[in-house]
């Protein structure tokens, strides 16, 4: 054999090894799965946990028929943390979504309008940028202020995040969804539909439920007892549907596509 057709038949043998251990490392990203909790505003952290146990508790089955990994973790909102937030309450929301609103074309930072944001997202962001950069995909789940958290995260990483990240908001205070792959779900009796310029209610009613008894209050925005609740079966089921399609529509943008 010359030693050109030698040179050949190596070549062409280290192109084909180096395209499989290209495929297989594409592979193993596409089985990493961070789902990520981001939180309301004046919400403990052991709520915050309680909920990622919840989220867990619905997905877990699902997710890891289409993962080898699937990790939960918590992106919390330390809001809470001061008491001038805390006893404020869901009303801080609404400047929040105001502003993000009024900037959302701008480009002035908003954590620079709102001091008290910058820590949160400035840390969220880091963490975000850390495990894209390690190859996994990243489904993130926000509730009332923590879709604007969302929101920025997708605006300080437009192209990093494509097909690498989906979001589900839930009583969002936002006018937008910043993600390409999100959706969000929003009762009609929430008190964040007060909110001007938030996203229109497309869940109906908890008040129209048979299953309701008057329990939850008023404002209908707690997330354990009405979004992720076991008892409001619409809700339940209409959360891990949404779930699952943004996650499929994750796997299909990066050429992946989940298992039958």
């Amino acid at each position: 054999m010359s030693d050109w057709k030698k040179f050949w038949r190596l070549f062409c043998l280290n192109i084909f090894v180096l395209h499989s251990i290209v495929l297989k490392a594409q592979g193993l990203e596409q089985l990493k799965l961070k789902v990520i909790y981001i939180n309301g505003i004046g919400t403990s952290k052991k709520t915050a946990e309680q909920t990622l146990l919840r989220i867990k508790s619905i997905l877990d089955d699902d997710l890891k028929n289409q993962y080898e990994k699937v990790e939960y973790e918590n992106f919390y909102n330390h809001s809470y943390n001061s008491y001038f937030l805390g006893k404020l309450g869901a009303l801080v929301d609404f400047p929040e979504a105001i502003l993000q609103t009024l900037i959302l074309n701008s480009h002035i930072p908003l954590q620079g309008l709102m001091p008290f944001y910058h820590r949160n997202l400035r840390d969220m962001n880091n963490r975000l940028q850390k495990y894209i950069a390690e190859g996994h995909q990243i489904f993130i789940i926000t509730h009332s202020q923590g879709g604007l958290f969302a929101n920025q995260l997708y605006k300080l990483n437009p192209q990093k995040t494509q097909c690498h990240v989906a979001n589900l908001q839930m009583a969002t205070p936002s006018a937008f969804l910043g993600f390409s792959i999100s959706d969000y779900m929003t009762n009609r009796n929430d008190i964040i539909l007060r909110v001007p310029y938030s996203l229109p209610a497309n869940m109906p009613g908890v008040k129209s439920m048979p299953e309701y008894n008057g329990r939850e209050g008023k404002i209908m925005h707690n997330v354990l007892s009405i979004y992720l609740s076991s008892r409001f079966k619409t809700y339940h089921e209409t959360f891990r549907r949404k779930s699952l399609d943004l996650v499929w529509r994750m796997q299909e943008c990066s050429g992946s596509g989940l298992a039958d």
